[in-house]
């Protein structure tokens, strides 16, 4: 969510205009895995405070702080989003933006790559794992884009992942149990997330039960979830 700017020329506005009280939300909870949560939290105290501070100063002084020999590695990654919203006019992010969307296209994803690779180089501890969960929210993106498209296939249900999006699921669970992670959206632990991206990443064995000319054909380690059913010659499902 590139809005670093925006949220605080947001507050100025506001105070502007005479407005007493803002209610943000950005933060996230206890152990939740809101984009640059930490970051947001500092920003939002320091400018509902004092809506005059520079932010980009303070974004300076916080990731200093935070991400230590990685700050310049955090900020290069802030600002290879906020450029992407800043040349294009008319692209306004939301917070539904899907994965598919331009922001998270692959040429944008890399760039990021690129910036926080030093900053994982030197780092250790605490600050290299704050830095990895940015790392983390790259590869989120690229995971969720191979969740659909489940077609089946022989005796296998599976979709378009390969071995790399499981190894890099692998790498992106192990990132969010370091950083003590726990939620992967509003309401939704992160453990049930998780699962439910296993369960598409990888491949399920199909099994058909037959019994007086009706056949049901059944992922057992999807629930038991019906692909077909099929009687008096027809699929009575769709595809």
């Amino acid at each position: 969510m590139p809005n670093m700017r925006e949220f605080s020329t947001a507050i100025r506005i506001f105070r502007k205009q005479g407005v007493k009280g803002i209610f943000l939300q950005g933060a996230g909870d206890e152990g939740g895995g809101a984009e640059l949560m930490a970051l947001r939290g500092y920003l939002a105290a320091k400018l509902l405070w004092n809506p005059g501070m520079n932010e980009a100063l303070l974004m300076r002084e916080f990731c200093s702080a935070y991400y230590g020999k990685g700050s310049p590695s955090a900020l290069k990654y802030i600002k290879t989003f906020q450029d992407i919203v800043d040349s294009d006019k008319n692209l306004h992010v939301t917070l539904g933006e899907p994965p598919s969307s331009r922001v998270f296209a692959e040429a944008n994803l890399a760039k990021a790559d690129k910036a926080l690779v030093p900053g994982l180089i030197a780092t250790k501890g605490k600050e290299h794992t704050r830095l990895n969960l940015l790392q983390c929210s790259i590869d989120y993106a690229r995971l969720m884009r191979q969740t659909g498209g489940f077609s089946l296939r022989g005796n296998k249900y599976a979709g378009k992942a390969k071995q790399g999006e499981r190894k890099l699921f692998a790498n992106f669970e192990k990132g969010l149990d370091a950083a003590g992670v726990k939620h992967l959206s509003e309401g939704g632990h992160k453990d049930f997330k998780l699962r439910l991206l296993a369960n598409r990443l990888n491949s399920h064995k199909v099994v058909s039960l037959k019994s007086n000319g009706c056949e049901a054909v059944i992922v057992p380690s999807l629930g038991g979830r019906v692909l077909e059913y099929r009687a008096e010659g027809f699929n009575w499902l769709a595809e």
